[in-house]
């Protein structure tokens, strides 16, 4: 359950980091010319028209300097009123794409996470429970050791190994060589004690040791003990 919630949750955030640039976009292109802006550009247009009408009428100005002015100031004005348009007309086209990507990213947070479990529930084994790395290794090794072409041969190797140590219960080094060869097949508990045999009989050294520490945690689910 804590694994399927965290997969989800997890899932969402990369559906949104994905989208995140398209939202970003959106905001930035809504935030990129504020209609409050051009309002006061409008405004100060408006007080030099009075402002200029003042000069004209205290005669600080001559006729044709205030013509010029006033020209100008109308242009400014006229400019300030058709962004002020141009914005009313944008706002809407970039509300409608800011809704857009939000439902977008929504919908993919929704069905990306559905879909992803769906396949898996058809295709996957979710009630199949997990197991170490160190028995899914040995497991493979066991695979392709027994799968393979000289597999055959091993096995008959094993078997003369087993008969000759039969005979011969003594022989460290046969008990050495045949301790590895039961551990890729698999055989955790014989490989344990064949290597128990060669170090009683032999005596301790790396290899041995190893070896032998291998076995246990294999055996133990990957897990190291005292031992």
């Amino acid at each position: 359950m804590i694994f399927g919630i965290t997969v989800t949750l997890i899932t969402i955030a990369a559906v949104v980091l994905a989208f995140l640039p398209a939202l970003r976009a959106s905001l930035e292109s809504s935030s990129a010319g504020s209609k409050a802006d051009f309002e006061h550009d409008l405004a100060v247009y408006k007080d030099q028209l009075v402002e200029l009408q003042s000069e004209i009428d205290r005669g600080v100005i001559s006729v044709v300097d205030a013509k010029q002015a006033r020209a100008e100031i109308a242009r400014r004005l006229l400019a300030a009123e058709t962004k002020i348009q141009e914005f009313d007309d944008a706002a809407g086209s970039i509300a409608n794409r800011k809704f857009g990507s939000i439902v977008l990213v929504a919908v993919a947070a929704v069905f990306v996470p559905a879909i992803a479990a769906l396949t898996y529930s058809t295709l996957g084994s979710p009630s199949m429970e997990t197991q170490p790395l160190a028995v899914r290794v040995l497991a493979e090794q066991n695979t392709q050791v027994v799968a393979g072409n000289d597999g055959a041969q091993i096995r008959d190797l094993v078997e003369r190994a087993e008969a000759h140590l039969q005979a011969n219960p003594n022989d460290g080094r046969g008990w050495e060589v045949l301790a590895p060869i039961y551990f890729r097949l698999g055989r955790g508990e014989e490989a344990r004690a064949a290597y128990a045999n060669a170090i009683r009989m032999l005596g301790e050294n790396g290899s041995r040791l190893s070896g032998m520490g291998e076995v246990d945690v294999a055996i133990a689910g990957g897990v190291v003990n005292e031992a």
